[in-house]
């Protein structure tokens, strides 16, 4: 997938994709909740955490989605500041937003026209061993009730792939 944006360590976001170019407040196309937007606003809105830790972030191009705007705002702003609480000490912190299309030949009568189930993983260089999901059991509950109320599968899947934090499974489209 294309990369969506990349906020450099000095945390000024690149475009790499036309259309991004538009008002922060304009996160929804109708129905839709266009996740590209909405992800770039919440590195915005934390630019000075970003830079301070001289974060280096890289995202692919995301779906477009269904669901409520704030409650996936609340979401992505969590998993954010999860990541920004624990950097690493002794490197730079790097968080990748990855996204893949779950491609299969089984049709899925469930999604809407145009739709196909995604996997947008979260991965990062931050510590987040068992003492990490104790301190933060509230917050990852929080993150847990707030994907339930987008419809959306949350997997903590740290333990078994190496680096990743958060995964979201979601049905969506790129237009």
């Amino acid at each position: 997938m294309n990369n969506s944006f990349i906020a450099t360590m000095n945390s000024n976001i690149q475009r790499a994709r036309a259309g991004l170019e538009t008002s922060s407040t304009a996160l929804c196309k109708g129905d839709l909740v266009d996740l590209n937007r909405l992800v770039q606003q919440v590195f915005e809105d934390q630019h000075l955490n970003v830079a301070k830790l001289q974060t280096i972030v890289r995202c692919d191009t995301l779906p477009m989605v269904q669901g409520r705007v704030q409650l996936l705002l609340a979401l992505f702003r969590s998993f954010l500041g999860l990541i920004l609480d624990n950097p690493p000490q002794k490197s730079k912190l790097f968080i990748y937003v990855k996204c893949e299309c779950k491609e299969t030949d089984i049709i899925d009568m469930t999604l809407p026209e145009g739709f196909a189930d995604y996997r947008v993983s979260i991965y990062t260089n931050s510590y987040n061993g068992p003492e990490w999901e104790k301190a933060n059991h509230a917050a990852l509950g929080l993150c847990r009730q707030l994907s339930a109320e987008n419809k959306v599968t949350l997997t903590f899947p740290s333990a078994q792939s190496a680096g990743c934090l958060f995964a979201l499974n979601l049905p969506g489209k790129i237009n």
